[in-house]
């Protein structure tokens, strides 16, 4: 009685070097929000993005860099609609 309905539709594709993935929340908006993620010789980039459908417009972006090597990892990541940066180091 309480509870939120809700109600996905998702999707996701997979190849070497690609991943992406789409989802519809029918009673959310509806809401269609989509992630990319591309990497080749270590290297990686990825963004996110939400579209309201009702409102026609984006209400959620975000985007990342990085790398990736045996000893070390590396990224930057500009969430919150590019308004909050993180970056981080893992040395293993």
């Amino acid at each position: 009685e309480k509870g939120a309905k809700t109600a996905l539709i998702n999707s996701v594709y997979k190849q070497s070097g690609f991943h992406t993935r789409a989802s519809l929340d029918l009673f959310k908006g509806p809401t269609f929000t989509a992630d990319t993620v591309l990497g080749r010789d270590g290297f990686l980039i990825g963004a996110e993005a939400a579209y309201n459908v009702t409102e026609g417009k984006i209400t959620r972006y975000a985007t990342a860099v990085g790398f990736n090597a045996p000893q070390y990892s590396v990224a930057v990541h500009g969430l919150n609609n590019l308004k909050v940066f993180t970056a981080s180091y893992c040395h293993r």
